[in-house]
């Protein structure tokens, strides 16, 4: 982290973040270990990203974001609670964006978390983001939702309490929340079958 680099992260002028994003991507590749000793900066620095309204800044944040993940899970790093706790949330509220290449790139992106952080607790986190007001979020969240449960089972995600919360969506006013709803309920009920009911209450 030199005084340009800095500089460029911290810029009010989008082309000096997009600069620096280049060279955070090349130092993915030139430096691999740099970038593996200060993640817990780079996850805060993207977080603060999130809240940009500027999409040339957020599908460069999300090439950086698939290049990093995908080196981390390489290298076999895990990412830590301390790490997590400061960057997923502000993570999936981006899974709610207006764009569809923003939703894409962050989905990809969520494979890759799971690959390096234990799916339960990443699990916790989507369950977290259906409490949104926006429909797109909760949709997306349910969408993954569905996949890990069809991926790993039941099991790992506390049936009991997690079943609940996503068949209350099922009475959203939003019909994309509705149908997510019941398809990732849907897929519970062809691991458990009946069991399906008095999970959900």
């Amino acid at each position: 982290f030199n005084k340009t680099l800095i500089t460029h992260l911290f810029h009010d002028d989008f082309k000096m973040q997009n600069n620096a994003l280049s060279t955070l991507t090349r130092a993915i590749t030139e430096c691999p270990e740099a970038v593996v000793s200060n993640l817990d900066l780079l996850l805060r620095w993207l977080s603060l990203r999130f809240f940009e309204t500027n999409p040339t800044v957020m599908l460069k944040a999300i090439e950086f974001q698939l290049g990093m993940f995908s080196m981390i899970v390489e290298r076999k790093v895990h990412l830590s609670d301390y790490e997590a706790n400061g960057f997923i949330p502000y993570f999936i509220g981006k899974l709610g964006d207006r764009q569809d290449a923003i939703r894409k790139g962050f989905r990809s992106i969520v494979k890759l978390i799971s690959q390096c952080y234990p799916p339960a607790k990443l699990f916790n986190f989507l369950i977290q983001g259906l409490q949104s007001k926006n429909a797109r979020q909760r949709t997306e969240c349910l969408e993954e939702l569905g996949m890990m449960i069809e991926a790993i089972g039941l099991n790992a995600f506390n049936p009991s309490v997690t079943i609940k919360e996503i068949a209350k969506q099922i009475s959203d006013r939003d019909n994309g929340v509705r149908s997510a709803a019941l398809n990732t309920i849907t897929i519970a009920y062809q691991i458990v079958g009946e069991q399906v009911y008095k999970l959900t209450g």
